[in-house]
C-alpha cells in the first residue's frame, strides 16, 4: 500500500508545464512518441494506460493528436537492439529513453531524432550531454544518480538491523557509479562503526560465488547496488539474501516487490513523468539543448514484512512509518 514520500533531496526544479500546454487536443499538430522501457513491465506501479493519462494532462492524446508507441527491452543485448531498431523504423518526433544502455542504442540509431532519457546515471561523463545545464544536440533529461545513496542505504539497513556489523556490497568494480556510492557507504561506515566488504559481480556466475565469501553469523548486513547486472538476476539474489538470511537493502523498488527485504532509491515513476513534460516542449519547439538536465528530487522507500519475517527480523516501527510501501 501507498504511503507517503519518504525524502526530498534537492538537485533540480520540477519541469513547469506552462498554461498553454492544456491546449484541447485538436488544436495541436499530431506527433509520434516512441518509447523505449527497460524496467520489466510486471514490475511498473503504473501501466500504458496511466503514461497516456499523463501526457493528455498536458494536451497530447492517443489517437487523436499523439501516435503512442511503447517498446519493453528487458532481455539481453540482442533484444535490446531489436526493440530499437523497431522504433527508430516509426521515425518519431520525440524518443524517450530509460536507461544508459538504452540510450547508448538509440543514439547510435537514430542520431537526428530528439531523445529525452531518465534513469541515466552520468549522462556527462558518459558523453551523452556537454553539461548539465547546457546539454547541447538533441539530448536531454532526467539523472537517477545521488551519490549519497550509498550511505543512506548503509543507514536504512543499520536501522532495521542494528546490530549490523559487517556490510557486504554487492557492486559492478567497471561502473563509476558504483565507486561514488562506495565512498558515501565508506564514508558513513568509518562515524557507524561498521565493517564494509565488497563482493564484485561482472556477471551472474561471479553472484553465488559472491555469496559464499560471505562470513557467517548474524552481524551481516547486505547492500546491493542497482546494475544491469544485479537487476537481471534480482530473483538469485533476493534468494540467496534469503537463503543465508540476510538483511538486505536494494536500491530499486522492484527487488522489494520480488521479495528482497526494504528498496530505497529513486521515484522512477516520477521521472518519467516529469519527461513527459520535456517530450511536451519538444513538441512544442523547444530545443533539448535549451532543456538542463535534471536532478532526482522524490525517493522511496519499500519494505517487505513477509521477507523480514522469514529471516526473523522486526521492522522497528518508526522505519515503518516512514514507508512509502509496506508488503504484506
Amino acid at each position: 500500500m501507498k504511503r507517503r514520500e519518504f525524502i526530498t533531496l534537492l538537485g533540480g526544479a520540477v519541469v513547469a508545464w506552462p498554461l498553454w500546454a492544456r491546449a484541447q487536443p485538436a488544436q495541436l499538430r499530431r506527433r509520434r512518441l516512441g518509447m523505449l522501457l527497460t524496467t520489466p513491465q510486471e514490475s511498473r506501479t503504473a501501466d500504458t494506460a496511466t503514461y497516456a493519462r499523463w501526457l493528455e494532462e498536458v494536451g497530447w492524446k492517443a489517437n487523436a493528436n499523439l501516435d503512442l508507441e511503447i517498446r519493453w527491452a528487458t532481455g539481453n543485448e540482442d533484444h535490446l537492439r531489436d526493440q530499437v531498431a523497431d522504433i527508430a523504423s516509426l521515425s518519431p518526433d520525440v524518443i524517450l529513453v530509460e536507461s544508459a544502455a538504452g540510450l547508448s542504442a538509440m543514439r547510435q540509431a537514430t542520431p537526428s531524432i530528439p531523445i529525452v532519457f531518465i534513469m541515466v546515471g552520468d549522462p556527462v561523463d558518459s558523453g551523452f550531454v556537454k553539461s548539465l545545464a547546457h546539454p547541447g544536440g538533441l539530448i536531454t533529461g532526467f539523472t537517477n544518480f545521488e551519490p549519497s545513496m550509498g550511505g543512506k542505504w548503509l543507514e536504512v539497513l543499520k536501522e532495521v538491523a542494528p546490530s549490523t556489523a559487517i556490510v557486504a556490497v554487492l557492486l559492478h568494480p567497471d561502473n563509476p557509479l558504483h565507486a561514488k556510492y562506495w565512498n558515501s557507504a565508506e564514508a558513513a561506515s568509518r562515524v557507524m562503526g561498521v565493517r564494509l566488504m565488497k563482493m564484485e559481480v561482472r556477471g551472474a556466475d561471479d553472484i553465488e560465488r559472491a555469496f559464499e565469501r560471505l562470513p557467517t553469523g548474524s552481524e551481516q548486513g547486505l547492500i546491493v547496488f542497482p546494475h544491469f547486472i544485479t537487476v537481471s538476476h534480482r530473483k538469485s539474489i533476493i534468494g540467496l539474501a534469503g537463503k543465508h538470511r540476510i538483511p538486505a537493502v536494494y536500491g530499486v523498488r522492484f527487488f522489494a516487490t520480488d521479495g528482497g527485504l526494504i528498496s530505497y532509491g529513486v521515484d522512477s515513476q516520477d521521472l518519467l513523468r516529469r519527461a513527459f513534460g520535456y517530450v511536451d516542449r519538444i513538441f512544442r519547439g523547444a530545443s533539448p539543448s535549451d532543456l538542463p538536465v535534471q536532478a532526482p528530487i522524490r525517493f522511496e522507500l519499500a519494505i517487505n514484512l513477509k521477507s523480514a519475517k522469514a529471516i526473523g527480523l522486526d521492522v522497528p516501527p518508526t522505519l515503518l512509518a516512514r514507508a512509502d510501501e509496506v508488503i504484506e
